[in-house]
């Protein structure tokens, strides 16, 4: 009996070092989202659960250091992540850089079906799927709607009304209207509606020509910097816009430029006042509105060791589990990349105001966040500080900005594709 104990403890001993020793493990990165994490985290350690062999360490870091320079120092050290998440405005940069895996060969006819297609095109470029879309999240104006009420005001319908409206509510301990003025792809991506929604753009479609010295361009430019230099943004804030607790939730501005992921911080924790959702307003009443959705994408790093099973856990996380109904639908604050569960969805979304008002009145006119690389996002970027903090006119940042993109563009020979 003596010997049968040793052998099965010597087995049981070799079993585990070959488990060991041919256990892989992956890194995963993204940014800390205290609402979000929990969830992933979840879903992470599921995974590891059911797989022993193919460790997964999810490692998340502040906000302005993940969209900053953590995940481009990683990979010039050649330490980049194995799997991480990527904002539509960074995919073209990391693809014209090599960094990326394509997904092509990996996901079924069937899984690719199911995406919605408008999120599918995010992680696409010239036809090659380089990630997998998450969640969709258009952007609107969120707004106190006592304070609206109590001053006698309504929703603006063009921006000279938002002005009108912002100043009103304007006060020494408080705002009118809180936007994002620190440079970044954020700033970017909260700024292109009033572009589009001044019927300007930055390029042609072609990527042939800067379109930046247009009337409109002018105009949305003009606009932001009017809302610092006239006191009604405030020209810092607590922390970045993206999280509106700090900012409007706290009552340091009547409303705030935000996306849908706000509804289900507000969800958690209420302020003391009740909370409206209403459209970015087009230039002039009665022309076309526009808005912007991003939404993250699950990306894997090309030089992994383990390409198949980097990508077999993006799969899993978006075609084989609840994490979309999870982390989308049930907080009724991002609208999931997958058709079947926004489908299966839609009554969650019908019991709640706010996150319903972003299914049926904004996402309709949303569009992609442009995928534009950094020689582009920069001169936009330098335009708005500009104009807000740099004393140049609208029309001097528009010609600069335009001027710096059309001499990138004249060189340009890498991937093309703003959506």
């Amino acid at each position: 009996m003596k010997w049968l104990i040793v052998l099965c403890g010597s087995l049981s001993v070799f079993l585990y070092m070959v488990s060991v020793q041919g256990q892989i493990t992956l890194t995963f990165w993204k940014f800390a989202a205290t609402v979000d994490d929990p969830i992933i985290a979840k879903y992470v350690d599921l995974w590891n659960t059911l797989n022993p062999n193919v460790k997964v360490e999810f490692i998340t870091m502040p906000w302005g250091d993940y969209t900053g320079l953590a995940l481009p120092a990683a990979f010039a050290a050649g330490k980049g992540p194995d799997i991480f998440w990527l904002s539509p405005g960074d995919i073209l940069r990391y693809v014209n850089e090599g960094l990326l895996l394509p997904f092509d060969g990996y996901v079924s006819e069937a899984e690719l079906a199911d995406l919605i297609p408008a999120a599918r095109q995010r992680p696409t470029v010239e036809g090659v799927l380089y990630g997998l879309p998450i969640e969709i999240e258009p952007v609107a104006i969120y707004y106190n709607v006592d304070l609206f009420e109590e001053h006698g005001v309504e929703i603006p319908k063009d921006w000279d009304e938002l002005l009108q409206v912002a100043k009103k509510l304007t006060t020494p301990e408080r705002y009118g209207l809180i936007i994002e003025t620190s440079p970044s792809y954020y700033q970017l991506f909260t700024w292109y509606p009033f572009l589009w929604s001044a019927d300007a753009d930055v390029m042609s479609p072609d990527w042939k020509e800067a379109t930046m010295d247009s009337e409109g361009a002018i105009a949305a430019l003009k606009l932001w910097g009017d809302l610092i230099k006239e006191g009604i943004s405030p020209s810092t804030t607590p922390t970045p816009t993206n999280d509106i607790l700090s900012n409007f939730a706290s009552g340091l501005g009547a409303m705030q430029v935000c996306g849908m992921w706000a509804v289900a911080a507000l969800a958690a924790q209420p302020p003391d006042f009740k909370v409206g959702v209403f459209p970015i307003p087009p230039r002039q009443t009665g022309t076309p509105r526009a808005t912007v959705f991003g939404g993250w994408n699950f990306v894997v790093n090309k030089q992994t060791r383990y390409p198949r099973e980097a990508v077999e856990f993006c799969k899993w996380f978006i075609f084989n589990t609840d994490f979309l109904k999870e982390f989308c639908v049930d907080r009724t604050a991002k609208l999931p990349s997958r058709i079947s569960v926004t489908e299966a969805g839609k009554t969650v979304y019908a019991k709640d105001p706010l996150a319903l008002y972003f299914v049926e009145e904004i996402l309709p006119t949303a569009r992609p966040e442009p995928r534009y690389p950094p020689e582009v996002a920069k001169p936009l970027m330098d335009a708005l500080t500009g104009v807000m903090f740099g004393g140049l006119s609208a029309e001097e940042a528009a010609k600069i900005a335009d001027a710096q993109i059309q001499a990138f563009l004249n060189t340009y020979t890498g991937r093309i594709g703003a959506y």
